[in-house]
């Protein structure tokens, strides 16, 4: 997200490029143009502080200065409201603990300092403590340095008082088998450009109901190579 692609409703467009981040990485930069990293994948939220700034300045003549100070707050309010729900939701879990902002932060530090595949380690982690862990635990170049983050997840699962099939289930309805990641959307334009437009129509399918299993595509499912990730793209890609 961009100074210029956030409309005066509050919603966002252009920013495309995260969608695709391989191996998380909080201060990702996608935009091959934006060189001191003001648009970082961590500076998304204060981009959308410092626009609205931006537009309650105009209203500086009309408006009392503490009004549009209490309006600003009200922004960073709700935006770490609404993350901290959706973190949640990514983990399975539907009500709020005390200590739930920790359990986030804690596991963004540990992908961030292993730079952990960010897609492909929630959709796995519904496999831990089944008989597939091990293709969770394949992820982890460290295991170790999860394992007490693991275990406080575990406790937080049973404050949820749900079943462990249960908790299974909501993380793959609510984490996609498929992602349309960078590379495999130039393998599609490649091969439209020469006439094949199957990959084309499988995607299409596919990413209408990405949180099926897709057996079929199983060789998407798998942390893209090295040259496959950390592309940079311009705004208009």
């Amino acid at each position: 997200m961009n100074t210029d692609n956030m409309s005066i409703l509050g919603e966002t467009f252009d920013f495309g490029p995260y969608a695709f981040l391989d191996d998380y990485q909080a201060d990702f930069i996608c935009n091959h143009s934006d060189y001191e990293g003001r648009y970082g994948y961590n500076q998304q939220a204060n981009i959308g502080l410092w626009n609205c700034k931006i537009l309650a300045s105009a209203f500086a003549n009309w408006v009392d200065n503490s009004q549009l100070e209490q309006s600003l707050q009200a922004f960073v309010d709700q935006y770490h409201q609404h993350y901290q729900q959706q973190m949640l939701h990514r983990l399975g879990l539907d009500s709020t603990q005390p200590a739930d902002m920790t359990l986030i932060i804690e596991l963004l530090e540990r992908l961030n300092r292993y730079a952990i595949d960010y897609s492909l380690f929630f959709r796995r982690l519904a496999l831990w403590q089944t008989d597939s862990e091990s293709t969770f635990l394949e992820l982890l170049p460290e295991p170790d340095a999860f394992s007490d983050w693991l275990t406080n997840l575990e406790k937080r699962i049973k404050q949820e008082q749900i079943t462990d099939s249960v908790w299974r289930e909501r993380m793959e309805q609510r984490n996609p088998s498929v992602m349309l990641r960078n590379y495999i959307a130039q393998d599609i334009i490649n091969a439209a450009e020469q006439g094949d437009t199957q990959p084309l129509h499988t995607w299409l399918k596919a990413l209408q109901s990405p949180f099926d299993a897709h057996s079929a595509l199983s060789e998407y499912q798998q942390p893209p190579l090295a040259n496959q990730k950390g592309f940079q793209l311009s705004c208009s890609s």
